[in-house]
């Protein structure tokens, strides 16, 4: 993980910077925003989540989008972050299930 940098970009997505070169990813569209408050912090968690279990940044990052994307659907902090079954299809997606 050293020497590699995600920059968040919020509605626009988020930006992994390596080494090796620069990658964008863009946001999951969320057509319900609800409240913002805790958006970076699902987002970091599904990053964690991912990084835990081996799972490269590549994969992390839609998979915390997909999270973070949750979390704005309800009002609140913590309270608004979503289970892994609510997110499971976009493990599914990413291909972090096998």
């Amino acid at each position: 993980m050293k020497g590699q940098v995600i920059i968040t970009l919020g509605e626009k997505g988020a930006v992994l910077s390596q080494e090796h070169g620069t990658r964008y990813f863009p946001a999951v569209f969320c057509p319900d925003v609800v409240d913002t408050t805790g958006a970076g912090d699902s987002f970091i968690g599904g990053i964690a989540y991912c990084i835990v279990n081996g799972f490269s940044l590549t994969d992390a990052i839609p998979f915390a989008a997909e999270i973070s994307s949750c979390s704005i659907q309800k009002y609140g902090g913590q309270n608004s972050f979503p289970m892994l079954p609510d997110v499971a299809h976009a493990l599914n997606r990413s291909s972090l299930l096998g």
